[in-house]
């Protein structure tokens, strides 16, 4: 298998991330036709989605992570703490089975072909450099770098990489930044109490850009969001309806034919639920 898609699944004490996957995988098949991987420390939980395997290819169980860290999980205005199992993205290189990989969050929800591009490209690393919230009255110019005063901010929600030298050496840094995570929160000046992703895989590519900005990797073109204060309505094949936050008042959007990634798990478990009703 040269091209596909990888998924990780670390379910929660609130939040079925399985679930989700299978619905990823259910987007992506339908939309691009690329293989899945699903990789997950809770593998008997797919039995619970018997149609799993019309959409998800392999199924590769992981080690329990003994690494943990809390976080609050928006719904809307509501929120609950619970465990947030993110440590294992560094791991891709070693996991996938695919010569070319696109590795993406399971909240994420495909709607076109888009990410096919990555595929019929040169570069050996693409990542996001810019995320678009739909709410243009939103000012997020905090999430442009890692920092005030660091460097450019990449989002790991979504990448793609073939197996390369350079690749291979890109994940073992990242490995090092998240084992050592303390020393470079300090060195790149970051406030965040949680371990992000996005931090270190930006960190890892400041680094072997020679501390260059840009230079390295190829850019992703547009990743739309809505944020955990927002709310997905309803899909119907390629269009979703939104109620994005807007101070006291929510402003009705809709997106079609355009991936998009939904920060409001909560949101997007409730169509899940109504998708997978017709199973």
């Amino acid at each position: 298998m040269s091209e596909g898609v990888l998924l990780f699944a670390y379910n929660n004490e609130q939040l079925d991330y399985v679930k989700q996957a299978i619905f990823c995988a259910k987007r992506i098949k339908e939309f691009t036709n690329l293989n899945v991987t699903l990789v997950t420390d809770t593998p008997n939980q797919i039995k619970k989605y018997p149609f799993h395997k019309k959409y998800i290819d392999h199924v590769l169980p992981a080690s329990k992570s003994t690494e943990t860290q809390q976080k609050k999980f928006y719904d809307g205005s509501d929120y609950i703490d619970a465990t947030w199992k993110n440590f294992s993205r560094v791991s891709c290189y070693k996991f996938t089975p695919y010569e070319k990989t696109i590795v993406m969050d399971t909240d994420f929800i495909v709607s076109s072909d888009a990410i096919l591009k990555c595929f019929n490209t040169q570069h050996d690393f693409m990542i996001n450099r810019y995320a678009f919230d739909l709410n243009t009255t939103r000012d997020n110019s905090e999430e442009l770098l890692v920092s005030n005063t660091s460097i450019p901010m990449y989002w790991a929600t979504i990448f793609y990489f073939r197996k390369t030298n350079k690749t291979r050496i890109l994940f073992d840094l990242v490995q090092y930044i998240r084992d050592n995570w303390s020393y470079y929160k300090l060195l790149y000046n970051f406030v965040s109490k949680t371990y992000r992703n996005d931090f270190a895989f930006s960190i890892a590519l400041h680094i072997l850009s020679n501390h260059q900005t840009e230079l390295w990797p190829k850019i992703i073109p547009t990743l739309y969001m809505i944020t955990d204060r927002d709310n997905l309505v309803d899909i119907k094949h390629d269009k979703m309806t939104l109620l994005l936050k807007n101070g006291e008042k929510e402003i009705v959007a809709s997106l079609t034919g355009s991936d998009l990634h939904v920060m409001n798990k909560f949101s997007l478990d409730r169509q899940i639920d109504k998708d997978f009703a017709n199973e």
